[in-house]
């Protein structure tokens, strides 16, 4: 079954470029078609504020990085965290997913945001 095209921006913020395409095949795979990357959260410094929708977040920096980028999204932007143990505090609208993790529900994750 080919999922229905979502009309949610996502950006990923991941330091690993190899793990970077594969978020976006997946994310594309499950009908996103607007996903964007970048290395880390000083490279889209210039991309970000209320554009997206969605922000994916997988850098090995997490906490300083978590930090940066919650000074530059919109408040209605989602972040979701992936990392190898949950971030501590934040925002309501952080939320995060633990490695390793099912395709499935980090589909449905980023669906439910």
């Amino acid at each position: 079954m080919i999922p229905m095209e979502s009309p949610k921006k996502i950006l990923v913020i991941c330091s690993d470029a190899d793990l970077s395409d594969l978020y976006r095949e997946i994310l594309e795979l499950s009908g996103f078609s607007n996903v964007e990357r970048v290395g880390s959260v000083p490279l889209s410094m210039d991309m970000l504020g209320p554009s997206y929708d969605i922000v994916v977040l997988d850098c090995r920096d997490l906490k300083k990085e978590l930090s940066s980028l919650k000074k530059m999204i919109g408040e209605e932007t989602k972040v979701l965290c992936v990392a190898t143990e949950a971030p501590e505090g934040g925002r309501t609208e952080t939320h995060a997913i633990t490695k390793p993790f099912d395709v499935g529900q980090f589909i449905n994750t980023i669906i439910a945001l």
